[in-house]
């Protein structure tokens, strides 16, 4: 799941005073204020429709991480045959700053088998130049699924490991 985690937690940007974190007690702090900043699950309900639609269910890696209906993305030419799916991905716009010189960011989860051609429709449609994957390639025994060989673009793997 690829920083699609940052949407259980409410729109404010508790960080945008001190964008940032250097020591522990500020990330201690910070730690705290998100805990209590969470999304109640009445609030999720209300807020995430889309992710949460029956129809959808399926396309999540987790029940409890989805986007919020009014930052989504929103696939243009959906091969969905469900007209109710809306255009569903599991996949969020995060904007940094106001300015228009600021890239924004797309938040998601590691593509499912099912949900990889949605994945490399959003790329070619959100013009991603870079992708950045933050998580295992197998997450909570589910293998992300990149499938190299479809993928309009060349694609690097690139390991890292005990860095911190």
């Amino acid at each position: 799941m690829a920083a699609a985690a940052a949407n259980l937690y409410s729109d404010s940007n508790p960080t945008q005073s001190n964008p940032f974190l250097q020591t522990p007690l500020e990330i201690i702090r910070e730690f705290s204020l998100l805990q209590a900043n969470r999304v109640t699950s009445s609030e999720m309900m209300r807020r995430c429709t889309v992710g949460l639609n029956g129809v959808n269910m399926d396309k999540n890696r987790y029940s409890d991480v989805v986007p919020f209906d009014a930052n989504r993305i929103v696939l243009n030419s959906c091969k969905d045959y469900r007209p109710a799916s809306m255009g569903y991905i599991n996949a969020s716009f995060i904007t940094i700053s106001s300015s228009e010189n600021i890239s924004q960011f797309i938040a998601t989860q590691g593509s499912l088998p099912h949900t990889y051609e949605d994945f490399w429709e959003m790329v070619i449609q959100c013009h991603c130049p870079v992708i950045v994957m933050l998580t295992r390639l197998v997450d909570n025994y589910k293998a992300c699924s990149l499938n190299q060989k479809a993928s309009p673009f060349k694609v690097w793997l690139v390991h890292l490991s005990n860095w911190s």
